[in-house]
């Protein structure tokens, strides 16, 4: 909310795209079926076949290859920072205590978008990148999202924290 350019959602469109243009290559390559067979199905035209090659090459990943974090969104890393485990308890859930202005102006997420990439493409990510965005997102998250405490505690264990993966995991599976 209020942001722009969020990398989770960028990072899935293009993922979307690629995935898209592989399925018309193979269907090409095996005789199967072209755009305009597909097209019959989606209303896609050839000439969006271009324009989706271009638009997964241009999207726009806010990536940083010197520290290997990847941006929440745009402005992420300029905003005020709140010390999550400073929050008193009782102001827990914020989304019934605080205003959106409050929720929405500091570097404190519900969920961890940047980690759940992270963890739908495992296999696209070294353990250096998956290590540093755990320990960069993992304190500013509220952890009020169903989607949180589940995949820290997957990140969590693959990254030998087996202390945190289990506090995590019950969380997640609390009654």
């Amino acid at each position: 909310m209020m942001a722009h350019n969020n990398c989770y959602t960028n990072l899935m469109v293009k993922k979307t795209f690629e995935f898209t243009l592989a399925a018309l290559a193979e269907m090409k390559a095996r005789g199967t079926g072209t755009v305009a067979t597909a097209g019959k199905k989606n209303r896609a035209r050839a000439g969006r076949v271009a324009q989706w090659r271009r638009m997964a090459a241009n999207m726009r990943i806010l990536y940083d290859p010197k520290t290997g974090l990847f941006e929440q969104h745009d402005g992420y890393f300029d905003m005020p920072h709140v010390d999550v485990k400073a929050i008193p308890v009782t102001d827990f859930p914020l989304y019934e205590h605080w205003a959106y202005f409050r929720l929405f102006r500091s570097d404190m997420i519900k969920q961890p978008d940047v980690l759940l990439f992270l963890f739908l493409y495992n296999q696209s990510f070294s353990r250096r990148i998956k290590q540093v965005n755990y320990e960069y997102y993992e304190p500013r998250c509220s952890h009020e999202s169903s989607l949180s405490p589940a995949i820290h505690s997957i990140l969590a264990a693959e990254l030998g924290r087996a202390k945190e993966a289990y506090k995590f995991f019950h969380y997640a599976t609390r009654a």
